[in-house]
């Protein structure tokens, strides 16, 4: 009986053992799960950064162009040449009018220096008058002479006012003629200034020495070219495009149920479609302030930049990969 109670006791303790040695086991095992990265994959395409149209507030014709759509440029790279003989010669042949102008306006108007004259004229031949009529009349009143003479002095007064009021007459339209010419003349200069200025802001451009237009942007791609060889560009119109390649933009769309996961700044990774291997880095810069609908669907739009310029080219298709919060 005593062998069958110690036998008993044995198992059980046996029993235990197991139970104990399981549970550690399975304790252990949730303790070094392995966490996964969590992270969302969308579709983007190429686009390069800011644009710029070349062109000038002067018609010029072409010479010669050196470069064509598509190319890679640097700066100071030629981009077409221009003649400027002609702006040169419309430059010169406006500073000469602008001195004649200038000249014209310090010189004042003639007629109504003329009138003026007159006017004093008049009054000094009046205050004569006046006098050979006071001196008349004690010679009439001494009998030395005749009445006819008096009333001859006399009209001759009369007839000096009327002329004195026709001459102030005149030298009123005079002066209404002079500040017409004088405002006509300074509006004249002012459009010699302007025309003059435009053609100075063509010839003194940075963009141009000795009729060579050149790149004034650091790394740059010919987008668009118009012009041609031996063709007239007008005044404004644009010559060629070129956009800014210093910086590669990838434009996407996040749907809206993923916008919590985006914020700026946040570093992503871009791997172009022609090689899937090929990892390059990029950082969240833009996020719309404005959904839309695409494909049926809202989302945001977004933009990532890298610097990574001469693997994308523009256009090209390539996924962004955008890690996430690995809490759920």
């Amino acid at each position: 009986m005593k062998k069958i109670s110690l036998l008993l006791l044995g198992l059980f303790i046996m029993l235990n053992l197991v139970a104990c040695n399981a549970n550690k086991d399975e304790a252990t095992t949730e303790a070094v799960e392995p966490v996964v990265d969590r992270q969302m994959e969308i579709y983007g395409k190429v686009s390069l950064g800011d644009k710029t149209q070349v062109n000038f507030s002067k018609g010029l014709k072409v010479i010669e162009v050196y470069v064509k759509s598509g190319q890679k440029i640097e700066k100071n790279t030629p981009l077409f040449k221009v003649d400027l003989d002609d702006l040169k010669a419309q430059a010169e042949v406006l500073q000469k009018q602008m001195v004649a102008t200038k000249q014209q306006l310090s010189l004042g108007n003639p007629t109504y220096g003329k009138a003026n004259l007159a006017v004093r004229q008049l009054r000094n031949r009046l205050v004569n008058a006046q006098k050979l009529y006071q001196d008349n009349l004690v010679l009439y009143k001494e009998g030395a002479i005749s009445e006819s003479a008096l009333k001859e002095s006399k009209n001759a007064i009369t007839e000096l006012n009327n002329s004195i009021k026709q001459a102030q007459y005149d030298l009123k339209n005079a002066s209404n003629t002079d500040n017409q010419t004088d405002t006509l003349k300074q509006v004249e200069l002012m459009q010699q200034e302007t025309q003059l200025d435009a053609i100075n802001k063509v010839l003194n451009s940075p963009m141009i020495e000795d009729g060579v237009v050149k790149c004034l942007i650091n790394k740059a791609l010919i987008v668009d070219v118009v012009i041609q060889d031996g063709s007239f560009l007008s005044a404004y119109q644009p010559a060629l495009t070129l956009a800014n390649a210093s910086e590669v933009i990838i434009k996407a769309n996040v749907a809206e149920e993923q916008l919590k996961e985006i914020e700026l700044d946040k570093k992503v990774k871009i791997k172009p479609l022609f090689d899937r291997t090929l990892e390059i880095d990029g950082k969240i810069s833009f996020i719309s302030a404005q959904a839309r609908i695409a494909n049926n669907e809202t989302v945001i739009p977004i933009e990532i930049t890298c610097d990574k310029t001469d693997l994308l080219l523009p256009n090209l298709n390539v996924d962004v990969i955008i890690p996430l919060d690995n809490a759920e």
